[in-house]
């Protein structure tokens, strides 16, 4: 909730349908929790309020809907905490961030009208969500292009068993836009361990393609997933102009 921003959107689903949405006025403030019923509440867990300007649907718009629609599905599956789980259904959570891609998707099956100051992605065509799904499962173009810059191995390790290689993002696909998340500057070809590392923030590169590692990576554990336990750098024809700007992106993230 503290995540929350003026003019972001919140889609309200209850019974098998998204029901209403609302625009977002105000960012998070502290306030007493105004009604106790659930589980027991104690006034020192204190709570948030976010004010919104809430609008029930004229028509909501059922799951099936939403997951007929490919795109939108693999959207609402990604991300660090995900919507739907991986045969479609909806997770028991309270409160879950989705990407700006996907609330526009969501929008365009309803009368909802997103903020002005929102400016809308061109609507996808066929084949690029094709693409867009293969990328997300690591396969596909993206991955083929990786395969061949990198020669087929992981930079870091040497590993060149294909299957046990991750076409890695730089930037994360729920932070990506549709031509990041296809761009092979935005990926890397990693180990299996490598990339869990990276995707948690364990590693990360320097302009130069130096190897930074976080105080919470031990020896013992770099040893474990094949981390160079010296310096190493990437070599120089990896780090592409494009893929500098990522792997900043990345560093900041995570502050490496």
């Amino acid at each position: 909730m503290t995540e929350l921003l003026p003019e972001d959107m919140v889609f309200n689903y209850a019974n098998g349908a998204i029901r209403a949405y609302a625009i977002v006025n105000s960012a998070a403030v502290s306030m007493m929790r105004p009604y106790d019923v659930g589980s027991p509440y104690s006034s020192a867990q204190g709570g948030r309020v976010v004010m919104c300007s809430y609008r029930t649907l004229r028509s909501p718009i059922p799951l099936t809907a939403v997951t007929a629609n490919e795109a939108l599905r693999v959207e609402l599956q990604s991300g660090r905490n995900p919507v739907l789980d991986r045969r479609g259904a909806v997770a028991q959570k309270y409160l879950c961030a989705i990407s700006p891609i996907a609330g526009q998707l969501v929008a365009s099956l309803g009368d909802i009208s997103p903020p002005p100051t929102k400016s809308p992605t061109p609507a996808l065509t066929p084949t690029e969500v094709s693409r867009l799904v293969d990328a997300r499962l690591g396969q596909g173009k993206f991955r083929d292009e990786l395969l061949i810059e990198f020669n087929g191995k992981c930079p870091v390790t040497g590993l060149a068993i294909p299957d046990l290689l991750r076409a890695s993002h730089i930037k994360a696909w729920t932070q990506a836009d549709n031509h990041e998340r296809l761009d092979r500057n935005n990926g890397l070809l990693l180990a299996a361990g490598v990339d869990a590392a990276f995707d948690k923030g364990y590693i990360a590169f320097s302009d130069n393609g130096e190897l930074l590692v976080s105080s919470r990576l031990s020896l013992f554990h770099r040893t474990a997933l094949g981390i160079p336990t010296g310096t190493y750098t990437l070599q120089r024809e990896f780090i592409t102009p494009q893929r500098r700007q990522h792997l900043e992106f990345h560093r900041a993230k995570y502050g490496l």
